[in-house]
């Protein structure tokens, strides 16, 4: 599949530079009328309004003769933002999405398609292949990777060291980490110290733990919970990691012991935004570090883990492509964009010239090092998980289910055959 769409795109720029050298199309220029207006969407609170400012001063400076207007709300309001602007048919020129919020709208017709921009401005290698992968709608690229977040293990690196155990290190296997989180699983009550820590995120981890097939499959609208090998496997592996004690259910998030910040447990399953609270809240109180997921030796993969990818998209009403492409290429190829965004730690930026910088590698906002990479590398094996619409539905069912089993209230082909009944009557609605 990759391939594929790499050579779609590979062919649409071939076409795009055809076009542009025989007089056709220049549209790689920037617009370079007079007065131009240009507005940008995005998601902020008043810190990112001002970090927005600085980082566009640039972009403005050369281009005197552009108008440039942000439209912004808070996060939780975007996606009615999103709609009200499509709706009303007065949607911005540029506009900032992240693969979740993307998805509902990615089938209307209502972003251009940057394939051609892209090849054409030779900016195609900018980011890593998988990336751009995430963004790619049935064959169009209607955006470009801006930052993401995604999932790494953290590991608590005094309880190692009191167990006499060496750190997990990016090659380890599945067979290793179960291994580790019993022997590190030690106590009873209040004092118990547990190997792993999943908190609510594990419903997320188990949908595509390995892979294709996923539990649904969100392109044809069917749900793939039974007789899916890999899905019951995953499904399996984690719930009794659960159901044995090695680690907290935490899986309605309806209870928290607090997590990985309170040294209980020797590693915990930990997102990019964690990182600063770990910075702040740990200080000295243990050592510690993250490393990649592990290796299924049974599958021959990493675990997989849901990418929050974010980037900048055109709407397809806009009066200046030209010009609002220049404004996304700046946002997502500009060094320095991008190593401010670093600095800020909202993210980790997905410029993979700056991700291969020193900058990048011993920056670590001022707080505790650490290895920064595992994050990179795990972007290798990012996929999109759906929350919005149905697949937010049929995901909470995922998590009643998930806590029956681990909870004992029901066998896991049970659960599954709970899952996809309920996941089909859902899509069966929505198609009707």
């Amino acid at each position: 599949m990759k391939t594929t769409k790499k050579l779609k795109r590979m062919v649409a720029g071939v076409l795009a530079s055809l076009m542009a050298m025989s007089g056709t199309a220049n549209i790689w220029a920037a617009d370079t009328e007079e007065n131009v207006h240009l507005s940008m969407a995005f998601w902020a609170d008043q810190s990112e309004i001002d970090r927005m400012d600085q980082l566009l001063e640039i972009w403005k400076a050369d281009h005197p003769n552009v108008t440039l207007d942000y439209t912004y709300c808070a996060g939780p309001d975007y996606p009615t933002k999103l709609q009200v602007w499509f709706s009303s048919g007065k949607a911005p020129d540029v506009i900032r999405m992240s693969r979740d919020i993307f998805s509902p709208f990615a089938s209307e017709d209502l972003f251009a398609d940057l394939t051609p921009y892209l090849e054409a401005s030779g900016s195609a290698g900018c980011w890593d292949e998988s990336l751009l992968d995430i963004f790619d709608f049935n064959g169009e690229l209607l955006s470009l990777p801006y930052l993401y977040s995604n999932y790494v293990i953290a590991y608590n690196k005094d309880i190692f060291d009191e167990a006499n155990l060496e750190y997990p290190t990016a090659d380890w296997t599945e067979t290793e980490f179960v291994e580790l989180a019993k022997t590190l699983t030690s106590g009873e009550g209040p004092e118990k110290t547990y190997g792993m820590w999943f908190g609510g995120w594990v419903c997320e981890l188990v949908r595509a733990l390995y892979g294709e097939p996923k539990m649904y499959d969100t392109e044809n609208m069917v749900m793939q919970a039974t007789n899916n090998e890999k899905f019951k496997a995953a499904f399996q592996l984690l719930g009794d990691l659960h159901k044995d004690g090695y680690c907290s259910n935490e899986v309605t998030k309806t209870t928290t012991t607090g997590g990985f910040v309170t040294g209980k447990y020797a590693m915990a399953l930990a997102m990019t935004s964690d990182i600063g609270n770990y910075q702040k809240q740990i200080g000295d109180n243990f050592k510690w570090d993250i490393v990649e997921l592990p290796i299924s030796e049974t599958y021959d993969t990493r675990w997989n883990t849901n990418m929050r990818l974010q980037g900048f998209g055109m709407s397809k009403t806009t009066e200046h492509p030209e010009l609002a492409y220049d404004l996304i290429e700046y946002m997502t190829t500009n060094y320095e964009v991008q190593k401010a965004v670093d600095e800020e730690g909202v993210g980790i930026p997905a410029l993979t010239e700056y991700l291969e910088s020193e900058e990048f590698k011993t920056n670590y906002g001022g707080g505790a090092a650490y290895n920064k990479e595992a994050f990179v590398n795990m972007a290798k094996v990012g996929t999109a998980w759906e929350f919005a619409g149905i697949w937010a539905d049929i995901n909470d069912t995922l998590t009643s289910e998930f806590n029956a089993y681990i909870t004992g209230a029901t066998d896991i082909d049970t659960a599954l055959d709970n899952l996809q009944k309920k996941g089909e009557a859902v899509i069966e609605a929505a198609k009707s």
